[in-house]
């Protein structure tokens, strides 16, 4: 991972890079984090699924919750398998982990198993 200050490889020197490399991620409000679970772009009979035709809503699993907001209290909890459509909320990539930050209203389903 590359330092973003110095442009140079991170290290335990610089106290920005401990810092960044110890930097947590925390929801706010109604918002939750989600990290995203791959999705296979091969059938279990092993059709190739085009990048054209995936149409269906995206499951990742829910890393962190805000509080909740007087009005909308907070439904999820953290591990929760979750649904959620394409290109909702923001995506975001830290310690070379891909996350998507979003309001909890745009999670379309709990997955239980």
């Amino acid at each position: 991972m590359l330092c973003g200050h110095q442009q140079k490889e991170v290290t335990n020197n610089c106290y920005i890079c401990r810092k960044f490399s110890k930097m947590e991620l925390l929801a706010k409000l109604d918002k939750v984090i989600i990290k995203p679970i791959a999705e296979s772009d091969v059938t279990a009979s092993g059709i190739i699924i085009p990048e054209s035709s995936k149409m269906l809503p995206s499951k990742g699993i829910v890393v962190a919750v805000g509080e909740g907001t007087d009005d909308e209290p907070m439904e999820l909890s953290v591990g929760d398998k979750v649904i959620f459509p394409k290109n909702i909320g923001t995506d975001w990539e830290h310690n070379g982990e891909n996350y998507i930050f979003m309001r909890q209203c745009d999670v379309l389903s709990i997955l239980y198993s």
